[in-house]
């Protein structure tokens, strides 16, 4: 049998079986064969995979680098696209338990409201509930600066000729509103504001409930509620254990932000206030 021999050339001349084995086995009795092999493997390798681990390497040190960074500058690791840029500075995650719980108090055979502490938001209009949403639900709108709107790409929105800044709504804080909205319609006849909707009341009460269910939607938040069992809860069904633990932005701290730094509302002292506040931080001229 006839083999092709490889040489610098190529593939140019022809050997016997027979003598190649001989040749080879030569080789391999004074490990010459064995030793130039190996080196020649070792080369391959450490030239075909060293380039791509160092471009790993680098990529894996700048990913790193970058979340650390990111954390650092906001606090949150997971902001939007579509957050505002000059609110991700002041987006914090926490986690916080839910407080909209249900208890059965099983002497009455009734359901009822889990005390939870903080403002009240639910129960027959009060001053204090009525305080609690006004502080939640009184700003929607805030300024930007024309780079923060451009950055946005929300050049096209109003522009407050007092101040000369671009304003925006805040899609949760709208939502908050709506929240409010479908409260007070619970009780109308206490709401004097809701009462001269009349012509609008429905149509703006189906927006608010439409709006929340695509922001919940939007959301789809997969968090699990417990189901307490009917020995347990002391009712013939399961209950659902509504005080859940979620991974949430600090409300608070956002709200903060916008009221004492952003708000567009208010007066025309305080509104111009903010405005050299934003220029004053931002170093911006428009």
């Amino acid at each position: 049998m006839f083999l092709f021999s490889k040489t610098k050339a190529g593939f140019s001349s022809l050997r016997q079986d027979g003598e190649d084995h001989i040749e080879r086995d030569q080789m391999l009795d004074n490990g010459e064969y064995v030793e130039e092999r190996n080196a020649s493997r070792s080369r391959r390798f450490w030239y075909s995979n060293v380039p791509w681990m160092i471009m790993t390497l680098v990529l894996s040190v700048y990913t790193i680098a970058s979340a650390a960074y990111y954390k650092k500058s906001t606090g949150f690791c997971s902001c939007a696209v579509t957050d505002i840029g000059p609110s991700k500075r002041y987006i914090e995650e926490i986690f916080k338990t839910m407080t909209s719980g249900l208890d059965y108090n099983g002497p009455n055979h009734t359901l009822q409201h889990t005390p939870a502490p903080g403002p009240r938001f639910v129960g027959p209009p009060s001053p204090e509930i009525n305080a609690a949403w006004k502080n939640v639900a009184g700003v929607q709108e805030i300024y930007l600066t024309r780079e923060e709107a451009a950055a946005a790409s929300v050049l096209d929105t109003y522009i407050d000729p007092l101040t000369g800044l671009y304003e925006v709504e805040i899609e949760s804080l709208h939502h908050v509103h709506c929240l409010n909205y479908i409260r007070k319609s619970f009780d109308i006849d206490h709401y004097p504001d809701i009462q001269a909707q009349a012509d609008t009341w429905r149509l703006h009460l189906e927006h608010c409930i439409n709006n929340i269910r695509e922001f919940i939607m939007c959301k789809a938040d997969f968090t699990p509620i417990v189901l307490i069992p009917p020995e347990t809860s002391g009712i013939p069904v399961p209950l659902s254990e509504f005080r859940t633990t979620h991974a949430c932005r600090n409300f608070d701290k956002l709200l903060n932000w916008v009221q004492t730094e952003r708000a567009a509302d208010g007066d025309k002292e305080t509104r111009l206030k903010h405005a050299r506040r934003i220029r004053e931080l931002t170093g911006s001229k428009y």
